[in-house]
């Protein structure tokens, strides 16, 4: 290995130009700010602590969000500016990049910085720094900035910022052995992050000066290292050099340093030769080399863009390939119940069964009880037989009457006693035939019920399988009808800030109906705001004349016409307005009105679309029934940007009539997919009602008053 390569240079910043000077001196004055940057776990929030200790504002509180104290993996502290944090994770997270997903380390879109979302997001962090900055030096630390650079440039023109930036250099080996440790990452992976990092750093850093900070140094020679900050951001220490050691011992931690003797070189041949490079960046030619292994990295990261987007694709199938399997499982649960009752089932037959056998026996013992009693019976005529005969001998013998007669009351009591035993046996006889003629029932009844269940439990297997089998057509058609009901819902909402009456029509009802929300669009027609308001408002948008003038013009509204037919729109506007200071409750004109107002403007002037939205919402509430007052109005919603009250437009133009192709051209220009589109003529054309098909109401009025 080339000793020279591993020489650090004492400060990587060019000398100043006589040139330098003078452009600087005549450009306006900018004020500074200080960024550390770097690659994770190469000593960033260790500079940042410095640049605080030596006077520069680098954090607001230490701990992170939700943490009463620095975490274990940085004991001092990470000394970040959190809410820039946030907003470089929300950047992060639009592209799926978020530092803890598998997508982190790929390129992100190109020209990514220009999407609306991002420019939100920049808006609000020029807000932060317009509240936050100070006159003095203000600065913040984190190292997913390299990867957002070109967001940072626009927001150091806008605030005429001059940045001072700080790199924060370690060997890559010993940050991929960190990140090992810290997050579980492979080393190699970790060497890999570090080389994005570092491209592209160079690459968006490439014209501003920069001061290198090596990370080995802090422990070897912090002196040096603060020497450099001071000379490169002009930061005199009024103390005392004792003070200042002082300082730097009780934030440089040498136990904090886990180097790994093992780790020693990177493993990747271009890592090791851009951290070589990296470490001689003042040196000439340095940056020519850097220059050229940046470019070849970028054309490599766009050959990549395919695999990329097929890796992305897979990634979501095997997202719903884990929601099916969930499914999957739930139904195999079901399946368990229903086998579960299936034995229940069989268990109570088994019971029934035995309950019966128990039954039969009793009543063969009845039975067997009865046929006793028969036989007594038989033996009680014959004794009345052999009663009779005595009596007829004993009426011859007078002397033993006495005797007979008492023997023949016994016997007949005897016999009458047994009569009535014989009879209450029948009866009972009888209750037990029938009672097992109802158990036999019973036992037959649980039989079918159970063979039922046999049969449902084969069912519910067999539909398991169709149900796998419409899953994945099913849930396209799910995301469209939730696509078709987040927007019905946001028109809901549209409705309750214009005054103007519920609709007639009844594809829009069916839209509700099928999002199961009618009773919401009542409540938002009830309360929807009193007319009168918005002529106060209309008043205070376009300085309407007051009345009271004392002669009569000429009709404005041909001039109007010419003038609109001409495209001389700013003419057209006033005309239109003067029509409308007399007659103020003609709709058309204010649909004119609101068309001469958007394209005096030239489609893109807020205060002209401002009130062109006014005019064409003052339309509707003289006349609600107008699609295409709704479909106007949806284009200057576009126009301004409001997406989701433009889609709310344009599905209460569809809503009034279905037949106008340019409510669903618009929603397709609106990113509706031919799905969600077919869906929605589905859901209007689903509950159409002969009587009102022409657009007019035949049934009589108890019918309308019901269905309203």
């Amino acid at each position: 290995m080339n000793d020279d390569m591993l020489n650090p240079q004492s400060l990587p910043i060019e000398p100043p130009r006589r040139d330098r000077v003078t452009a600087i001196s005549s450009a306006v004055q900018r004020r500074p700010i200080v960024l550390v940057l770097g690659m994770h776990r190469s000593g960033t929030s260790l500079c940042s602590h410095i640049l605080s200790a030596l006077g520069v504002d680098m954090a607001d509180r230490i701990p992170g969000p939700g943490n009463p104290a620095p975490t274990p993996d940085n004991p001092q502290g990470h000394w970040e500016r959190w809410e820039i944090v946030e907003f470089h994770d929300r950047i992060l997270g639009l592209f799926n990049r978020d530092y803890s997903g598998c997508f982190h380390d790929f390129a992100l879109p190109v020209a990514w910085w220009a999407d609306p979302r991002v420019a939100e997001i920049r808006r609000q962090i020029v807000a932060f720094l317009e509240k936050r900055m100070g006159e003095g030096y203000f600065g913040f630390k984190d190292p997913r900035t390299v990867r957002l650079m070109p967001v940072w440039h626009q927001i150091f023109d806008e605030l005429k910022l001059a940045p001072k930036i700080v790199l924060c250099l370690r060997n890559p080996a010993q940050v991929g052995r960190s990140l090992s440790a810290r997050d579980h990452l492979d080393p190699e992976m970790g060497e890999y992050r570090w080389l994005v990092h570092m491209i592209d750093f160079f690459r968006y850093t490439n014209k501003y000066d920069f001061c290198t900070i090596e990370y080995e140094e802090w422990f070897s020679k912090p002196v040096v290292n603060v020497e450099r900050l001071q000379q490169f951001l002009d930061l005199p220490w009024r103390q005392s050099e004792a003070d200042l050691t002082l300082v730097l011992s009780g934030i440089i931690d040498p136990a904090a340093r886990h180097d790994d003797s093992e780790h020693s070189e990177p493993t990747q041949p271009q890592v090791r030769s851009l951290y070589q490079l990296a470490m001689r960046v003042g040196q000439d030619d340095v940056r020519e080399q850097i220059a050229s292994i940046v470019s070849q990295f970028v054309n490599f990261q766009q050959l990549q863009r395919p695999f990329l987007t097929t890796f992305e694709d897979i990634a979501k199938t095997a997202v719903k390939y884990s929601e099916i399997e969930r499914e999957a499982a739930s139904l195999r649960t079901v399946v368990g119940e229903r086998d579960a009752d299936l034995a229940a089932a069989d268990a109570r037959a088994a019971d029934a069964e035995g309950r019966l056998a128990e039954a039969l026996a009793e009543i063969e013992q009845q039975r067997g009880q009865i046929a006793e009693i028969a036989r007594e019976h038989d033996e009680a005529l014959g004794l009345k037989a052999v009663l009779a005969e005595r009596e007829a001998t004993l009426l011859d013998f007078f002397r033993g009457v006495d005797e007979l007669v008492s023997a023949l009351d016994a016997a007949r009591s005897e016999a009458a006693a047994r009569d009535a035993v014989l009879v209450e046996a029948e009866r009972l006889g009888q209750e037990r035939a029938a009672a097992a003629e109802a158990m036999s029932a019973e036992i037959e009844a649980m039989r079918a019920a159970l063979a039922q269940a046999k049969r449902e439990r084969q069912q519910s297997v067999t539909d398991a399988a169709a149900l796998r089998a419409e899953i994945a057509p099913l849930q396209g058609k799910l995301a469209a009808a939730r696509r078709v009901g987040k927007a019905a819902i946001a028109a809901f909402r549209t409705e309750a800030a214009a005054p103007m009456q519920p609709l007639a029509r009844r594809p829009w009802r069916a839209i509700a109906r099928f999002l199961g929300v009618r009773k919401l669009l009542t409540r938002a027609n009830e309360t929807l705001t009193n007319p009168i308001d918005g002529e106060m408002a209309l008043d205070r948008v376009v300085d309407r004349p007051r009345v009271g003038l004392t002669r009569r013009k000429s009709d404005p509204l041909p001039l109007a016409d010419r003038a609109r037919d001409a495209r001389q729109w700013e003419l057209a506007a006033h005309l239109y307005r003067k029509a409308l200071d007399r007659d103020p409750q003609n709709q058309p004109i204010w649909v004119q009105y609101g068309h001469a107002l958007k394209e005096w403007g030239e489609l893109r002037d807020p205060d002209k679309l401002a009130r062109a939205e006014f005019a064409y919402r003052k339309a509707l509430s003289l006349d609600w029934g107008v699609a295409d007052s709704y479909l106007q109005l949806g284009h200057v919603l576009k126009l301004e940007g409001r997406k989701d009250e433009a889609v709310a437009a344009y599905l209460r133009a569809f809503a009034l009539d279905p037949s106008l192709a340019h409510a669903m051209d618009e929603l397709r220009g609106l990113e509706w997919s031919e799905v969600e589109l077919s869906e929605l003529r589905l859901q209007a054309g689903s509950d159409r009602d002969p009587a009102t098909e022409n657009g007019r109401d035949d049934r009589p009025g108890a019918a309308r008053a019901a269905e309203e």
